[in-house]
């Protein structure tokens, strides 16, 4: 499900001005746009009171996102795949100790290799990742085979910016 916002007040640099920028330019049109769709997303990730995942490719949006929503994880990387997703499974256990719905926050790289999150009933896709296959491999960590439930991918792009673009391509 694609969730279409609105663009970003203010955000002078639409869809068609960002494709004829300089990197620089585009990079920080992107960022602005992830940084208006923080709140929405932890907003909804709240209202949601499910297991949730949030993907991002920045790990700065990932952070904010992280601060906005209460008892959330966030997994940036930094250390090894095995402690990562072992840290996450903690998470996890305490989360339903606790009768809390977990909910991890993180970059798509950091969520990557081996990651098994089939415990999610909602993964959000914050900001784009602009390389179709890593979209569907960020789906596919919760929606696998052994998964008990419905998973709710939600897909949050705005309108007349470079998500536009991509949810073209994707």
């Amino acid at each position: 499900q694609t969730l279409w916002l609105d663009p970003p007040p203010g955000n002078r640099l639409s869809l068609r001005g960002a494709t004829n920028v300089n990197p620089i330019g585009m990079i920080d049109h992107i960022k602005a746009v992830a940084a208006y769709k923080a709140p929405i997303v932890a907003e909804q990730v709240k209202s949601d009171g499910q297991p949730a995942i949030v993907f991002t490719w920045l790990r700065e949006h990932a952070s904010k996102i992280s601060r906005l929503i209460p008892n959330s994880y966030l997994v940036l990387g930094g250390a090894g795949s095995a402690t990562r997703l072992a840290r996450i499974g903690d998470y996890v256990s305490r989360c339903k100790a606790k009768g809390v719905d977990p909910v991890v926050v993180g970059t798509i790289d950091a969520l990557g290799e081996g990651a098994n999150l089939q415990w999610a009933k909602v993964v959000n896709i914050a900001a784009l990742d602009y390389t179709p296959d890593r979209i569907k491999q960020a789906v596919g960590r919760a929606a696998r085979m052994g998964q008990t439930g419905t998973v709710t991918v939600r897909v949050y792009a705005c309108k007349y910016t470079m998500d536009e673009h991509c949810i073209g391509i994707l």
